[in-house]
């Protein structure tokens, strides 16, 4: 698990389309993941290299949030979430 965050961090926040388009099935809003990511305390490398995985919490649920920092735009994209069992 890692604490520190890095500087892309701090970067502007865009959703992938297939996470916009997502969000009603899982049954969140995007300002509910804007939340969840801000609140979260730690993360991990994903299994897809350049991406990672937050770990975070929603309504007494554990969740997995992947992103992708492009160092190129200085943006970090909302790849997925989901929720865990």
């Amino acid at each position: 698990m890692i604490t520190v965050w890095p500087a892309w961090w701090q970067w502007d926040l865009s959703l992938s389309p297939r996470m916009a388009e997502s969000l009603s099935d899982l049954g969140v809003t995007e300002p509910d993941v804007l939340t969840m990511l801000e609140l979260a305390d730690r993360f991990r490398p994903a299994r897809v290299a350049g991406r990672y995985v937050v770990e975070a919490e929603h309504a007494d649920t554990d969740w997995d949030i992947t992103i992708e920092p492009d160092r190129e735009r200085n943006t970090l994209t909302i790849v997925s979430a989901k929720p865990l069992d």
